[in-house]
């Protein structure tokens, strides 16, 4: 499970069998979503215009993607091959 917090910039993951968390900082400015697939999860976030990819063995951030300063990412989906993330228009 994973849990995203604005205020710190942060996402935990959490292991539902222990309860346990692992929080991942610096995700980017305003983390609004998250969703897992395609070996990562992905983070909107929604002040930056980024959606981060978090490898999910090493609990890092290996790659952030720009979407542009008039786009506020708001929440992210995965399929097998894709990511989409939705966002408010400017």
């Amino acid at each position: 499970m994973w849990v995203t917090d604005t205020a710190d910039n942060s996402v935990t993951r959490i292991d539902p069998s222990s309860g346990g968390g692992t929080t991942i900082d610096a995700v980017g400015d305003g983390p609004v979503g998250v969703a897992a697939g395609n070996g990562a999860a992905w983070v909107a976030n929604g002040r930056d215009g980024t959606v981060a990819e978090i490898d999910p063995r090493s609990a890092k951030v290996v790659k952030r993607f720009t979407l542009g300063a008039s786009l506020s990412p708001d929440g992210v989906a995965v399929t097998a091959g894709a990511v989409w993330v939705t966002v408010h228009s400017p």
